[in-house]
């Protein structure tokens, strides 16, 4: 066992904090792959990941692309011959110029001297001499502390923002149809899940895919079941897929026009080409049949079997 320690940065332990246990794991999986690479970037294929960590490859796929904004690693692209290769950023000076929206503590928290007043003595300790009231006020004021980052009121609500989204989306699509929905506690429970996998962009888009789709799967599903369907977990990592290879369809070039039938003089052509070369392929077989017989008969000392011929325009 190898002595020493490996630098996690704070911003890999709040984003894996706000997801499940097996995300903050695979994460520190990673660090532990870099390190045995001694730091240098090494082949990881997402089939290899997701094994390896016991998730899917969408999951793994989302959760390095999150890696990679944060600038936590790099990403090379495979091709058919080499898998992704990854390179993991040791240690936290790349982030001194990529802030992130967690609060972060001071480095030397535990060792900062403690604040003081306007007599200069530490606000720990009594003084002993007594204070001028005019500033009295003031300086408990100054020593009143604020708690690191925004209050908790005034933080997002990310799910009913998501909610909100969804359901006008749902509006959008079946007009008068559509009776208003309420975010129920399921519902949060329920969207709070997905949010945690997948990002709100991808669930809006999941979501428009199952209202104009036209595939067999959505129009099933919109004219069968609704919102609390589309979230539940068991389901909803199959609409996202199916989402996903509809968008790489649609980016993927025109194909080619449908079938045509054949007309008449097509057809014709077609089947005189195959007689003649099937009258060829015949033609082919019997002078290899015949040079082998001669090479036979030379070999006997015979002289050679004539061969036929016919000429044009001969009559019988």
């Amino acid at each position: 066992m190898r002595a020493g320690y490996i630098q996690v940065p704070r911003a890999v332990l709040d984003y894996g904090a706000e997801r499940p246990p097996e995300v903050l794991a695979a994460i520190i999986d990673l660090y532990l792959l870099a390190d045995r690479k001694r730091w240098e970037p090494f082949d990881a294929s997402q089939r290899f990941l997701s094994k390896r960590w016991g998730l899917t490859k969408g999951r793994v796929s989302r959760l390095l692309i999150d890696l990679r904004e944060l600038r936590i690693i790099d990403i090379e692209p495979g091709s058919r011959d080499r898998p992704q290769r990854l390179n993991v950023h040791r240690g936290a000076d790349h982030l001194l110029d990529h802030p992130v929206d967690h609060p972060v503590d001071h480095p030397n928290r535990a060792t900062a001297s403690p604040p003081k007043s306007r007599t200069d003595h530490p606000v720990d300790h009594p003084v002993d001499h007594p204070v001028d009231q005019s500033i009295k006020g003031s300086s408990r004021d100054q020593l009143e502390i604020t708690p690191l980052g925004p209050p908790k009121g005034d933080k997002p609500d990310k799910v009913k923002i998501c909610f909100d989204k969804l359901s006008q989306m749902r509006a959008d699509h079946r007009g008068s149809r559509a009776q208003p929905l309420k975010l129920t506690k399921n519902r949060r429970r329920q969207l709070a899940g997905r949010l945690r996998e997948y990002s709100e962009g991808e669930i809006l888009a999941a979501w428009e895919w199952w209202h104009t789709s036209t595939s067999e799967l959505a129009i099933t599903l919109r004219q069968s079941w609704d919102l609390d369907t589309f979230l539940r977990p068991s389901k909803h990592d199959r609409y996202q897929t199916e989402a996903q290879k509809e968008t790489h369809r649609d980016e993927a070039p025109a194909e080619r026009p449908a079938y045509m039938p054949l007309t008449e003089e097509e057809q014709e052509k077609i089947r005189q080409d195959w007689i003649d070369a099937k009258a060829e392929k015949a033609r082919q077989d019997e002078e290899e049949s015949w040079r082998r017989e001669n090479e036979l008969r030379a070999l006997l000392g015979k002289p050679p079997h004539p061969r036929l011929q016919v000429l044009e325009g001969a009559k019988a």
